[in-house]
């Protein structure tokens, strides 16, 4: 996470918190901590921990996983043999949404 991101986070925290509080079944992922590592010869490196956000009331509706970052990066998964289990990733939902609409959340996922 760059520094920017870092300042963006902890800008939000706030409004997050009583995102949570008001609506405790949320969908968006928690954050838990974000550090900041140190580390002789290295350049600091900032790290945020996060929930996972997979528990769904019907996991029949489940037809597609991912775990976005929000980088293009090597962040693509061979789906020739996935089934809807494979956590997929950046790229996957980018080509997925352009021809599908990948999120369709109730009010109450929200």
């Amino acid at each position: 996470m760059t520094n920017e991101e870092l300042w963006l986070i902890q800008k939000i925290l706030p409004s997050i918190y009583k995102h949570f509080k008001k609506y405790p079944e949320s969908m968006l992922a928690r954050i838990y901590g974000v550090y900041r590592v140190s580390m002789n010869k290295y350049e600091p490196v900032n790290l945020i921990l996060m929930g996972n956000t997979l528990k769904f009331r019907r996991k029949e509706n489940i037809y597609r996983i991912y775990d976005l970052k929000g980088s293009r990066f090597a962040r693509n998964v061979n789906t020739t043999d996935a089934k809807p289990s494979t956590t997929l990733k950046d790229v996957n939902f980018f080509n997925n949404q352009s021809w599908n609409q990948e999120i369709n959340l109730t009010l109450k996922d929200c």
